[in-house]
């Protein structure tokens, strides 16, 4: 029994559960009948949460996905407003004039506050049942899954919306065409980093338009940047940064899968490092006061983190040539760098993320890389990637080699890279 029904009677208890009657499955001849079957403690009111589940229709949509003048489904758009935040199964089923059922679906699905949600019927069940409309979506069951485990049955069946008086020969009588191929991005090229390229795709035959999504920065999202029948999109005036694409391919409603991802970055000019050399040997001492820090420091929701060891925190296995990036507003971690992908097999002793999603790199122990050869503790290289995380992949360039300002190649490891504010290199030694 569901506790808001107590409420709508307004009355405390004790409450008595009557005129049972119960039939053995084996015997139906013989019943048995309890005028009192039980009397519960004396609940009140306060006690019984008035809960409040609710599933309201607000319209419906017959859609023709793939053009051919019969329709492929039948929508119902409705708000769901629910207790509590959990999962939900609710059973629906879709009716004809004389409460004939036409077909009925199951989902399952979390479901927090209110919420919009659209049910979907396909065209193929509602021809097959040959019962015209109007159409009934009725609400047969619910059931909760709390987050402790369990199941509890709240049933609540309801009449929620009523289509209009659409046809069953309206409807696709046979599955709808399968969606077009993905396409396959080509790499851009960028060689005079002034920010202008083109994005190109293979054509698909069955399409007739594309997406082009883009994402700025290592940490941007995918957006859209285009949509249309072209194959190739020229960008202008890029800013200086990584920029990542996809694309995916449409016919009518339908939409491929997205295609393979691709990235370039757009470089930014960066100041020569200046050292001074600065004498090793001062007579009398000093002491130089520290520095009051000023203004408001910045903080970001991703923290990046490297180990000079291995090991696995929620879930995330790491190496020590590895970077992880911990979000801070989802309290999550994962792979940002996987340095086994590109070559590297020892420990990331420093880095830096640049403004143009470029890292700066130093190593623990001398290390031979792809595109720059051997690199030693003193220098810094430049990775440009092509993707991130899991799959990290990209190309080596040189930045800094610690010899050619006197680095000494044993005792002086690079263990820190920062930016100063007019954009010249900082490090720190070990």
């Amino acid at each position: 029994f569901n506790t808001p029904a107590f409420h709508t009677v307004g009355q405390d208890g004790p409450y008595e559960l009557r005129d049972v009657t119960i039939t053995d499955q084996n015997d139906p001849g013989n019943p048995v009948f309890f005028p009192l079957l039980y009397t519960t403690p004396a609940y009140t009111l306060s006690t019984l949460e008035n809960w409040h589940f609710q599933l309201t229709g607000n319209s419906t949509e017959a859609v023709d996905i793939d053009g051919n003048g019969l329709y492929d489904k039948l929508l119902f758009q409705t708000t769901v407003t629910v207790p509590w935040s959990a999962q939900y199964y609710l059973g629906l089923h879709l009716d004809g004039p004389t409460g004939a059922e036409v077909t009925s679906a199951g989902l399952i699905q979390g479901y927090s506050g209110t919420s919009s949600q659209t049910f979907e019927f396909a065209g193929e069940a509602i021809s097959a049942a040959a019962i015209d409309g109007p159409y009934l979506l009725r609400l047969a069951d619910v059931e909760l899954y709390p987050s402790g485990g369990g199941v509890v049955r709240l049933g609540l069946a309801q009449d929620i919306f009523t289509s209009g008086a659409y046809q069953a020969s309206q409807f696709q009588g046979f599955p709808v065409l399968p969606p077009p191929s993905a396409p396959t991005l080509a790499q851009p090229n960028n060689p005079d980093n002034d920010g202008n390229y083109d994005v190109s795709w293979s054509t698909v035959a069955e399409a007739t338009g594309y997406e082009l999504q883009e994402k700025p920065g290592a940490l941007g999202e995918f957006a859209t940047r285009y949509t249309g029948p072209q194959t190739t999109v020229t960008l202008t005036d890029q800013a200086p940064t990584l920029y990542c694409y996809r694309v995916r391919a449409q016919r009518g409603m339908l939409l491929s899968g997205w295609s393979n991802v691709v990235c370039l970055s757009v470089a930014q000019p960066t100041a020569t490092a200046t050292f001074t050399a600065a004498p090793t040997n001062t007579p009398t001492p000093t002491i130089t006061p520290t520095p009051t820090p000023t203004g408001n420091p910045v903080s970001s929701p991703i923290i990046y983190v490297g180990a000079d060891g291995s090991g696995t925190v929620s879930g995330v296995a790491f190496d020590d040539e590895d970077i992880l990036a911990y979000d801070t507003s989802a309290g999550s971690w994962s792979i940002y760098f996987d340095g086994s992908d590109v070559g590297i097999t020892n420990d990331v002793n420093a880095f830096h993320l640049e403004s143009d999603g470029t890292l700066l790199l130093s190593f623990e122990v001398p290390t031979t890389l792809a595109d720059v050869g051997a690199v030693d503790r003193s220098d810094i290289v430049r990775f440009t990637p092509t993707s991130l995380g899991e799959t990290t992949a990209g190309s080596f360039s040189w930045l800094f080699d610690g010899s050619d300002v006197e680095f000494d190649t044993t005792s002086e490891n690079v263990d820190a890279i920062g930016r100063a504010p007019d954009g010249r290199l900082v490090v720190s030694t070990l």
